[in-house]
């Protein structure tokens, strides 16, 4: 389940990149052994990269996505970058029936501050490195095609 909803995620981004923008994607090959761990990366029309991510199911839970080493190019605002990036990857998630986006920060980085005004983290140290690290979680919006599905779910009786 979780590889047809990664791959429903690559789908929608490529649909909602705009006609400004180039993505492109790539697994992460001799890095890991999940079908489901991509690399994105925008390019502007000069094909300068201005923002790469990385993406996957969390294992265990195909209805969360998780999302890191979302990082801003230094070509224009980083701060802009990483807000429209987290606009594109919230729909592609919707439309991809994920229901929860969780993503790290370095506390008062970029995406920290932005993020801080979204949904509360969990603060916490990473001990390899030595940084505190925010976590977020962020609910998507319920998606289009499952608006009218009103059919009460299986409770088991």
């Amino acid at each position: 389940m979780g590889a047809i909803h990664s791959t429903n995620f690559t789908e929608n981004l490529y649909a909602n990149i705009g006609w400004r923008w180039k993505l492109r994607d790539r697994d992460m090959g001799k890095y890991s052994d999940d079908q489901t761990e991509r690399e994105y990366s925008i390019y502007n029309l000069q094909n300068k990269r201005v923002v790469v991510f990385r993406a996957r199911a969390l294992p265990g839970c195909c209805g969360v996505l998780v999302v890191y080493y979302l990082r801003p190019s230094e070509i224009g605002s980083a701060m802009g970058t990483f807000k429209k990036t987290l606009k594109l990857i919230m729909k592609a998630a919707s439309k991809a029936h994920f229901g929860l986006v969780m993503l790290t920060q370095t506390v008062d980085s970029t995406g920290d501050t932005i993020l801080k005004a979204m949904s509360t983290p969990v603060t916490w140290t990473n001990w390899k490195t030595k940084n505190n690290i925010n976590t977020y979680q962020l609910t998507t919006e319920k998606p289009k095609d499952l608006e009218d599905d009103d059919e009460e779910t299986f409770d088991g009786e």
